[in-house]
């Protein structure tokens, strides 16, 4: 099992040396305020991709 580990390492990690990634900063708005994003795409795959939201929040969430 730790050989299947680390070979699935070994691959992901070298698939990820080899990405074509674009990066873009993106401006929007909320209530007035002007806000910065930050966009990251691997430009090499075509049509729907996997994303990951990453949200700050001063306060921390608060789920009910």
């Amino acid at each position: 099992m730790k050989i299947f580990h680390s070979m699935a390492t070994l691959i992901l990690t070298s698939l990820a040396a080899h990405a074509d990634l674009i990066e873009k900063s993106v401006i929007y708005s909320q209530n007035g305020a002007e806000l910065e994003g930050f966009h990251v795409f691997d430009d090499s795959i075509s049509g729907k991709r996997p994303g990951v939201l990453v949200i700050h929040q001063w306060t921390g969430l608060m789920f009910k």
